[in-house]
């Protein structure tokens, strides 16, 4: 079983879903509400809640509300999608990814910075230039 991430190996579910909140974009969630209810197999803690309410994300363990997306994969797609290591797109294409509404999933994601990249991301919708 693997434990939050202390910088050998991989990152655990865990501690990936405890970084939600901090890898979304500024003010990405403002105006926002939406549910997702999150399924990993081979997992400890299989099922997560994450909670976009307008004004904060929340992520807790277990399924609470009714959901507006659905996601189910294995602890390890997650990690290898949530770290670059597992391109999303193939990920899904070979159903290792199962979305209940690909809409919603979608934006979700363009929202998100990857687990472990540097620095704060610039608000949703601002461009960004390389130096």
């Amino acid at each position: 079983m693997r434990e939050a991430h202390g910088g050998a190996g991989p990152p655990s579910v865990a501690a990936l879903m405890a970084s939600l909140p901090q890898r979304l974009a500024p003010g990405a969630e403002r105006g926002w509400r939406a549910t997702f209810h999150f399924r990993f197999s081979h997992c400890p803690q299989p099922e997560w809640t994450v909670r976009l309410d307008g004004e904060s994300c929340r992520v807790a363990p277990g399924l609470h509300d009714t959901p507006d997306c659905v996601v189910e994969m294995s602890g390890d797609t997650f990690v290898g999608i949530a770290t670059g290591a597992v391109n999303p797109q193939v990920a899904f294409m070979l159903r290792r990814v199962k979305v209940s509404h690909l809409g919603s999933m979608m934006k979700f994601l363009k929202l998100l910075r990857p687990a472990g990249e540097g620095g704060p991301r610039p608000p949703a919708g601002e461009a960004t230039t390389s130096p």
